[in-house]
């Protein structure tokens, strides 16, 4: 879209026509990017732009500054406020209710008259009909379209526009692509028979793809905390809270959150609680559930200095036998340390049958 390679390409091979002047095309570098939709593909799309020497910014209120930051974008508090800023708008949201005709003609007029749309999230979030008009009048430089809010889609008003380039929902079409993807079910489905966590689970809570690795490599850790605590100290808990500190606390930690939970109310309520539903089993038993989040460690006794580089995470109950609280992490080769227990630092490996007094 950017270079007019489409248009250049037809103009050569259909028309024979070495046409160079036609077709001057803009540079991606230095250039702003907008991206709607920071999740899994939008945050890949914000590492491959900034390789590219583009300026990122990026609006979606359900992504925390942290992650913004480490991705080296900057979070924009609302749409109108990114519109005008960009040279190239990118969408990647998930369709819903709300976000239907997202960008629309008032969203549109918001936008330089030199900018350009790209749409492969799904069709209908941009008002084709407004977009044609923005297009066709010039108040629009170009939109590059996979898909359709009417698919399949052979017939459109933007077909015949020379700044348009189309194509029929290929975002996902490649040959590793679907291999992937047939071995991806494969592995989830082991998975789900297994009972163990399928990571990318529409009803679980996203992680974005860098993060993964960090977060899924503290589960074991957070659900035995969560069961510990209810071991160690049981009693109906009015409230639980997980704090996060240090290098774990720049990525999305609501999974670590219910596998905290699922933990803590296995130990009373057996086996059929898992990552999913443990939040509403929560609720049900009236438990208020808070997270908190620092990149820097309290000091854990007298030469107890953690690295940045560490996570730590402690889990608090609160109710009528009192607060208590405790705090573990993984050690260098992934091993689990417990290293204080309301308050008291110890260092100390924990195991499936153990004796607190």
């Amino acid at each position: 879209m950017a270079r007019n390679i489409p248009q250049a390409h037809h103009a050569l091979a259909r028309e024979g026509r070495w046409d160079r002047k036609s077709f001057v095309g803009t540079e991606l570098h230095g250039k702003t990017l907008g991206i709607i939709g920071l999740g899994r593909i939008g945050s890949e799309v914000a590492v491959r732009a900034r390789a590219f020497g583009m300026r990122v910014l990026a609006y979606d209120p359900y992504v925390p500054h942290s992650r913004a930051e480490h991705l080296g974008v900057t979070l924009v508090p609302s749409l109108r406020g990114l519109l005008p800023e960009v040279d190239f708008l990118t969408i990647h949201a998930a369709k819903t209710p709300e976000s239907a005709r997202l960008i629309g003609a008032a969203e549109l007029a918001l936008m330089k008259p030199t900018a350009r749309i790209v749409n492969c999230a799904r069709g209908g979030m941009v008002d084709e009909e407004a977009l044609y008009r923005a297009l066709k009048e010039g108040r629009l430089a170009g939109a590059a379209l996979d898909v359709f809010a009417a698919e399949p889609c052979t017939d459109s008003p933007l077909f015949g526009l020379p700044n348009v380039v189309v194509t029929p929902h290929l975002s996902a079409s490649t040959a590793e692509a679907q291999d992937a993807n047939g071995r991806y079910i494969a592995q989830y489905v082991l998975r789900a028979l297994r009972g163990e966590l399928v990571p990318e689970a529409v009803n679980l809570p996203q992680i974005p793809r860098d993060g993964v690795q960090v977060v899924t490599d503290h589960l074991p850790l957070a659900e035995t905390l969560g069961s510990f605590l209810a071991q160690a100290f049981p009693g109906h808990a009015d409230r639980i809270t997980v704090a996060y500190s240090g290098e774990l606390a720049k990525h999305p930690t609501a999974l670590l959150t219910n596998t905290v939970l699922k933990g803590y109310l296995a130990t009373q309520l057996g086996e059929h609680v898992n990552y999913i539903n443990a939040p509403a089993l929560a609720r049900r038993r009236g438990i208020a559930v808070n997270e908190s989040k620092s990149l820097t460690h309290a000091p854990l006794g007298e030469n107890g200095t953690l690295s940045p580089a560490s996570s730590l995470i402690t889990v608090r109950s609160e109710g009528p036998q009192g607060a208590h609280e405790v705090t573990g992490m993984l050690r260098r080769d992934g091993g689990m340390r417990f290293v204080a227990v309301d308050g008291l630092h110890i260092d100390m490996a924990p195991s499936r049958h153990m004796l607190v007094s």
